[in-house]
């Protein structure tokens, strides 16, 4: 008897201790870097994470993948990355999971018009049966603009190309890869309810951040800056087209070229007028243009453009830009326990912490073609910090609590 109640409480206490049945671990966070088209490495690296299976299926979970930004150019594979983040977000979100995707810098670029890093390669992708017709259209509407506005703005140079070769300067497919990323296009239009910044539990993510110094309460108010910058540009460009000085094809620069023209025409004349002492003479001037997108012209102060602008600053990956006391005091400021950037290469192609462990800089150079990197992925489990590379994981240090 004493010993069937020995036993029993034996098997009591192992209930008590043992988890429930079915119950799951605490859901972990993935962050993953600039991926730049490398469709490869990208699957190498969330199967590394445990994030995909196999085939390719979502198999994390409730975990929750945070991509920082730039997937897009560079890399010839930029469309299936971008379908596979899509049918990923969908496939998390059904297993209770979450996919979180942020914009970079060359999202932002190709979403306002600024396709400097859209190879070839990355257009080819996107071409089809209708691409020849489509070039030819192109083609034909480009010159019946020129013809119809350069003599009017000679100075102008969007319009001063022959016809060929202003076709010629787009890839094929490249037409129908613009029309993608516009505001009513597939990718477009996912795109443009993306944030810049976003925080999961106590770790802050976002793709290069702001200048210590720069005069921003809360790192939050920056995705509200940003897709108000986008919805500009996106009014800008539509009414443009609309007003026949340009086509849909056109990218930033030729837009503004247009606009800046008229601005300085427009200027002119007022000066001429100022001179003479009479009314100055605005006939055949956008002067309603002009007074309705006037902020154009500031353009590159914005966030989107400016260069030490919260898409472009290097400094939490290089700490020695602005300090490390500055960028101490700025993450306090802010509120931000811990930091996630990724936009700048780290030279030994190694996740790196900074900033007295609270900021971790995650590009790693993951395009091999351009960069000479690897696929790397920081995880977020029980407060801990792990590198993750597809040969192996690295500790990081500091806990979050």
């Amino acid at each position: 008897m004493a010993r069937r109640l020995a036993w029993t409480f034996v098997l009591l206490a192992c209930t008590l201790v043992a988890p429930p049945a079915g119950a799951q671990r605490e859901p972990r966070v993935i962050a993953i870097g600039d991926i730049h088209g490398d469709l490869v490495s990208f699957r190498e690296i969330l199967r590394s994470a445990r994030l995909i299976d196999a085939h390719g299926g979502w198999a994390g979970g409730r975990d929750i993948l945070v991509q920082t930004g730039d997937f897009t150019d560079r890399g010839s594979e930029v469309r299936g990355v971008l379908d596979m983040l899509m049918r990923l977000e969908r496939e998390a979100e059904r297993a209770g999971g979450k996919v979180i995707t942020l914009l970079g810098n060359h999202e932002v670029m190709n979403l306002i018009g600024i396709w400097r890093d859209v190879t070839p390669e990355i257009c080819a992708a996107f071409a089809g049966s209708t691409s020849t017709a489509l070039r030819e259209s192109a083609e034909r509407a480009y010159e019946m603009l020129a013809a119809r506005r350069g003599p009017l703005r000679p100075e102008a140079a969007a319009y001063r190309l022959s016809p060929d070769a202003w076709i010629a300067s787009i890839p094929v497919g490249c037409l129908e890869y613009r029309d993608a990323m516009g505001p009513d296009g597939v990718y477009g239009r996912w795109l443009r309810d993306k944030p810049v910044v976003t925080t999961v539990g106590a770790v802050t993510f976002m793709h290069a951040g702001p200048r210590p110094a720069a005069a921003v309460e809360r790192l939050n108010d920056l995705n509200n800056q940003v897709w108000e910058e986008i919805r500009k540009v996106d009014a800008f460009r539509a009414r443009m087209v609309r007003e026949g000085l340009a086509l849909p094809a056109f990218d930033l620069s030729e837009m503004l070229n247009v606009f800046m023209t008229e601005a300085r025409g427009v200027n002119a004349a007022l000066a001429a007028g100022r001179e003479s002492g009479t009314p100055p003479d605005l006939r055949g001037w956008e002067v309603e243009l002009l007074r309705d997108m006037a902020t154009m012209v500031e353009i590159d102060t914005w966030a989107v453009i400016d260069p030490e602008g919260p898409l472009w600053y290097r400094g939490w990956a290089r700490p020695q830009a602005d300090g490390v006391d500055a960028g101490i005091a700025a993450l306090d400021r802010w509120g931000v326990r811990r930091f996630v950037v990724a936009h700048t290469v780290n030279p030994d192609f190694r996740i790196a912490v900074h900033y007295g462990g609270r900021v971790i800089a995650i590009d790693t150079g993951m395009l091999t073609t351009t960069y000479g990197g690897r696929a790397s992925a920081l995880e977020v489990a029980g407060g801990a910090f792990t590198a993750v590379y597809v040969d192996g994981r690295t500790a990081l240090g500091p806990r979050t609590d």
